[in-house]
Order: C-alpha cells, then structure tokens, then sequence
C-alpha cells in the first residue's frame, strides 16, 4: 500500500491586473497557480498465481496558467480599436479575468493470473476530467472580446484482456502465442463555450463589464426579465459547443 501527496503553490510572474470594468475601474491583481493531488496504490497478491492492483489517482489544480497574456504587438485592427502594445511583465492590465480550473481522477487497476495451461492479464481504467476557462481574446485593458470554455470535458473507460503462453503451455518449445481483446469508450468536448463582445454577456448577466444581477433596479426587472427571454435578443456573446463519443471493440491474435 503506497500513498503520495503533492501541494503546489506559485506566483504568478506578472505583476499586473486583470477584470478591469466599470464596477472595477482599478481592476483585480492576477493570482498565482495552486494544485492539490493524490494518488494511492494497493496491491495485493496472496498466492504465486495471483497478482491484484489498483491504483487511484485525483488532482486539481486552479489559476490563470498561460492564460493571462497582455498583447504586446497588436494588430493594425487593434491599433485602431486603441489597444496599446504591453511590454514586459510589469503593470500589464486586460479588461477580462484570466482563470484555469481543471480538476482530474483516475483509476485503474490490473489482475495477472498464472495457470499451468497458460498466463491471463486483466487491466482496466476509468478517468473523468473537467476544466474551465477564461481569457482576455485581445490582451488590453479594453473590453473588445473575451472567451469562456464553460466546460471542457472528457469520460474515457478503457479494458483489455489478454490470455499468453508461458514456459508450461503445450508445445512452449516451439512457440509462444497470445490472444486478446480491447475495449474503448470515450465521450469528450466543448459544452458550451462562448465568444463575447465589449464584456457582455446577457445569458451570464453582463453588459459593459457590469454584472445587472446586483444592481438595485426594480423598477426596470419586468423590462429585464422580458428581454432575456426573449429568443432573438443578441445576447453579445457566441455560443457554442461540440461532443465527439467514441465506442470501440477490437480483437488481436499472435
């Protein structure tokens, strides 16, 4: 039985701001990197023809990552929207929060059997991911455009089962064989993500930086909750998403 740990806490290497609004015109320090993990090891072989093990793994890990990037050579377009190139690492500033959320398990485990007649080999493994993110699509402290990936997710299960000769299989002086199938199921993708404008996003409740779901406007709440509900209302952001599934099944003979 084995148990490890890792804690893991950094800096960020930018000295500078991020999610500059009209409600937060001095913007927020960008943060550091944190990820927290452990993994656990069982095995277990109580006769000379059994082997059991299982393995267990869970990491998470959260902060802007390479995300958080000032632009420091804008496009001829970006010159004209304003945006000013940022060099270096210090005093940078962006109108869009930079984040990075992934949160990782996996487990696995194997079983080795040894007969007379031949050796078998089972292993199996399951892992379920899931991030989130966030970044600044221009680098500036203007609100031009910024991206969300919602979720961003993958379910993958693998299994495989092999039966080989070993030196008491009949006719092992001749030869040696192995016969086998595996197993893959995965479903993975983007579910939603979103491309927003001038930091609005009224599916969200943005607009212009400014989250209306604090503000103290009662008498404008029928007006609001009318116009969110309406279906042809640009909402300022691009909605979008995408799943790939994956079912597979095949057999090997050597």
């Amino acid at each position: 039985f084995n148990v490890t740990a890792l804690k893991d806490d950094r800096d960020s290497y930018y000295n500078g701001v991020e999610d500059i609004g009209l409600n937060n015109p001095d913007g927020t320090p960008v943060g550091g990197e944190d990820s927290l993990g452990f993994q656990a090891k069982i095995r277990y072989a109580p006769t000379d023809w059994l082997d059991l093990a299982l393995n267990g793994t869970r990491v998470k890990e959260r902060g802007v990552a390479g995300l958080y990037s000032p632009n420091d050579d804008p496009s001829p377009v970006g010159k004209l929207l304003g945006i000013q190139a940022q060099k270096g690492f210090d005093d940078t500033r962006t109108s869009d929060p930079a984040k990075l959320n992934v949160d990782n398990t996996i487990v696995s485990g194997a079983a080795k059997m040894s007969f007379e007649a031949f050796d078998a080999k089972l292993t199996g493994s399951r892992q379920d991911i899931e991030s989130n993110n966030s970044v600044d699509f221009d680098g500036s402290p203007i609100p031009v455009a910024g991206f969300n990936l919602l979720r961003n997710f993958a379910e993958i299960t693998t299994a495989e089962v092999q039966f080989l000769s070993n030196n008491t299989s009949w006719g092992s002086e001749q030869w040696s064989w192995i016969v086998g199938a595996y197993y893959f199921d995965s479903t993975q993708g983007v579910n939603p993500s979103d491309l927003f404008a001038a930091s609005t996003n009224l599916s969200q409740g943005t607009l212009l930086g400014i989250n209306i779901n604090t503000l103290d406007l009662v008498a404008l709440d029928p007006f609001i909750d009318l116009l969110l509900g309406l279906p042809f209302v640009p909402s300022g952001a691009v909605v979008f998403d995408g799943i790939v599934a994956t079912d597979s099944l095949s057999g090997f003979v050597q």
